[in-house]
Order: structure tokens, then C-alpha cells, then sequence
């Protein structure tokens, strides 16, 4: 199949990921819907929290940021 495919070709591990995909009933070649990576939220508030955890760690820890 490389000779034919060249680097098109899929890897051993793909190829026996998809047939036990198949062979589970799956009927689609296409993207299952969630397989995205997740979307980054990036708003003051959410900042904000983020900033106030890593500060109460670092006391948890007795860890000084500077």
C-alpha cells in the first residue's frame, strides 16, 4: 500500500484503530463531533480565578511567587 499511497498511507495502528471502529458499527468516515480540541475562554473573569487559585496553591504550598 505505500508503494501506492506513498506518505497517504495510513500506519498499522490507524488502520487497525478504524477497523475496530467499523467493526463496532461505526458507518462514517468523518470526524466523530467532539474530537476537537476544546474551545479556549479567555475572559477577565475566568483570568481573574485562575490568577486567585495559583495564589492560594502557592500559600497551600508555601510557595513565594515573585
Amino acid at each position: 500500500m505505500q508503494q501506492v499511497y506513498g506518505s497517504q498511507c495510513l500506519g498499522r495502528t490507524a488502520v487497525f484503530e478504524w477497523y475496530k471502529r467499523f467493526s463496532e458499527g461505526r458507518e462514517t468516515l468523518e470526524d466523530d463531533k467532539n474530537s476537537e480540541r476544546p474551545t479556549l475562554v479567555r475572559t477577565p473573569e475566568m483570568i481573574e480565578k485562575v490568577r486567585d487559585l495559583i495564589i492560594a496553591c502557592c500559600i497551600l504550598h508555601n510557595i513565594c511567587l515573585m
